[in-house]
């Protein structure tokens, strides 16, 4: 098997060049992962094989997808574009789908002489854009990848297949999506209980059926866990692991409401780290802003590869040298429709610079917020009892049924976004830069959605709203 050479820490020379041993590409997904790991401070699950992947490269606090929605994310992990600009909307099994002939990582490495196998969930099209060497992503596999030694055993089988080139793997469990399965032939090997478990913070809802829910997606995370464990074994015991590029991320944040579907902390932000331990100094955190929408033309970079033309994500092959380096001030993300009634069409972008956040709410005056029920949680219902009269947890999913047409965040002072800052004075010069670099944002990528007067006219808006 084929080993990284300090030539790409140097000069990321072309893997063509004479003596250079390319590297091997493993990226991987989970799906509806959020920040729910130890690493990144979550209280309730250790999560020690995902902290040890994590700790073996570059950690980033400031992660996040372009999309809380799978498909739509899962779209700019693969051709580094924004979903509104490459035609992803939605959800690919509700007739969504990209332009097709657009660039890839997949058709992009096997130009290299890559072989490609994809294990798990594809779950964008057009499918025949996707030229994977090597599939185990039907419907079955992908139900499958729950079983997380069926996992380890495919991953060996496609390496066994690979025999003297250089592989990319994209690999997708898809725990810990719902339904929350509490039990697959033995993992995982501790469940989760109630008792184990508290309140989401993004949400303060502490109900008992909420709880419950709470523990079984803690217990699909740990199952998620124990698979990485058994992965990171088999890598080693192949030594793939010092030639293997590897990134890990989350496909958005958990589904529960004001997680996925939104354009909260909690819905795009997720784990996200890189590893290669002869290309990437381990132990390293970052606090740059960096997007999936960069993974592509990483990894592209990292391998001396041409990034084509129209890819709109930024190498970070300067910040896994140094984690001290950025590659943006600004960082944009967008909801646009995620799949099932049309109720479930709720526009927004939101715009952050690590300290900030301003989310803007396109459909705001002209409907409510369909997306309040999401995957089987009924937090927004909880919400309604009389306990939480007069109490934030009220106020926020107030709030997300008939969101404002601004609403702006302070992250350092409130990370789980309970107070809208858009109409204090205080902070109209934050709001005024925040929204005039997403506009400028959205007329730089045609975004479909520029021609909404609320952003036509951001402006005057401003003005009225102070």
């Amino acid at each position: 098997m084929y080993r990284c050479s300090l030539m790409v820490l140097l000069g990321l020379a072309s893997v063509g060049s004479a003596g250079a041993e390319p590297l091997n590409v493993i990226v991987i997904t989970a799906d509806d992962l959020g920040k729910q790991l130890s690493c990144y401070g979550d209280d309730i699950l250790e999560t020690p094989h995902m902290d040890a992947l994590a700790a073996r490269g570059i950690r980033f606090d400031k992660g996040y997808v372009t999309q809380a929605s799978c498909s739509s994310s899962r779209s700019s992990i693969l051709t580094g574009t924004y979903p509104h600009s490459n035609g992803q909307l939605g959800l690919a099994n509700h007739g969504f789908k990209m332009t097709p002939g657009r660039p890839n990582i997949v058709q992009s490495l096997q130009a290299a002489g890559y072989q490609t196998g994809i294990i798990g969930k594809l779950h964008v099209k057009p499918v025949e854009d996707f030229t994977f060497d090597f599939r185990r992503d039907s419907l079955e596999c992908i139900r499958q990848t729950r079983d997380v030694v069926q996992v380890a055993d495919w991953v060996d089988e496609f390496v066994e297949s690979v025999d003297e080139e250089p592989f990319f793997l994209y690999l997708n469990y898809i725990d810990p999506h719902v339904p929350f399965i509490r039990d697959v032939k033995g993992y995982p090997t501790t469940p989760v209980s109630v008792e184990d478990v508290h309140a989401f913070r993004f949400q303060g809802i502490d109900d008992p059926e909420q709880l419950t829910s709470i523990a079984d997606f803690y217990g699909c995370i740990r199952r998620l866990d124990e698979g990485i464990g058994l992965l990171m074994e088999r890598l080693e015991a192949r030594d793939l692991v010092d030639n293997t590029l590897l990134v890990f991320v989350g496909d958005h944040g958990a589904p529960f409401a004001r997680g996925k579907l939104a354009c909260y902390e909690s819905s795009l932000g997720i784990p996200y780290f890189v590893s290669c331990p002869r290309l990437i100094e381990p132990g390293q955190v970052s606090q740059s802003l960096v997007s999936t929408v960069d993974i592509y033309p990483t990894v592209l970079d990292a391998l001396g590869l041409d990034v084509p033309e129209g890819v709109q994500g930024e190498s970070l092959v300067s910040v896994l040298k140094d984690s001290t380096q950025t590659v943006r001030n600004v960082l944009f993300g967008e909801s646009n429709f995620h799949g099932g009634s049309a109720s479930g069409y709720y526009p927004r972008r939101s715009a952050t610079d690590g300290r900030f956040k301003l989310v803007l709410n396109l459909p705001s005056g002209y409907h409510e917020n369909g997306d309040v029920i999401v995957d089987y949680d009924h937090a927004y219902d909880f919400s309604r009892a009389a306990r939480y009269d007069g109490t934030w947890v009220r106020e926020l999913f107030d709030r997300l049924a008939e969101p404002p047409r601004i609403e702006l965040f302070d992250l350092r002072d409130d990370p789980n976004e309970k107070t809208n800052l858009a109409g204090n004075p205080e902070y109209a010069g934050v709001m005024q830069r925040l929204l005039s670099r997403l506009t400028d944002w959205m007329e730089e990528t045609d975004d479909p959605f520029l021609t909404v007067d609320a952003v036509r006219a951001k402006y005057k808006m401003l003005e009225e709203e102070n």
